[in-house]
């Protein structure tokens, strides 16, 4: 059974301890974990674009706040202002969860790193390695372009 986690959703209320009361979010099931390999594939309107964007429709899914920024980084990269404001309105349109990333999620990303990093022979960069540990520890498989991962234990979403 998955664990529930904070999301848009459904909202459970509880106490604060000053007897207001809080609200918070909760995920009812795992989340597609979406790399960003993925994303820029539909946003440079390259070979998986279709693939990709049908896929995140029908599943939805979640991204690590660092391939957030990574998009969006590689989209101003490519073409400044107007282009981030384009990858700003892809990503509204895919509707992916931005998910920060928590402790949890750091201290996954090191041990990814530790076995699958570019310092030590492996194929995943810092980006790479944050979705790798989203994968892991929140999602239901990682949705990528490429074969980096393919090279790790990371289950693929698209199988």
């Amino acid at each position: 059974m998955a664990r529930r986690v904070p999301r848009g959703g459904e909202i459970a209320r509880r106490s604060h301890p000053h007897g207001r009361r809080l609200l918070r979010r909760e995920r009812l099931s795992q989340v597609i974990a979406v790399d960003a390999s993925a994303v820029l594939a539909v946003f440079f309107g390259e070979a998986e674009e279709r693939a990709f964007r049908s896929f995140v429709a029908r599943r939805g899914g979640g991204i690590s706040a660092v391939n957030h920024w990574e998009v969006l980084a590689r989209a101003y990269s490519s073409g400044g202002a107007v282009a981030l404001r384009a990858a700003e309105a892809l990503l509204a349109e895919l509707r992916l969860e931005v998910i920060a990333a928590s402790d949890a999620h750091s201290r996954g990303a090191v041990a990814a790193f530790q076995r699958f990093g570019k310092g030590v022979g492996g194929p995943l960069n810092l980006g790479d390695c944050f979705a790798y540990a989203l994968a892991q520890i929140e999602g239901d498989g990682l949705l990528y372009k490429g074969e980096d991962f393919a090279k790790t234990d990371v289950k693929s979403a698209l199988t």
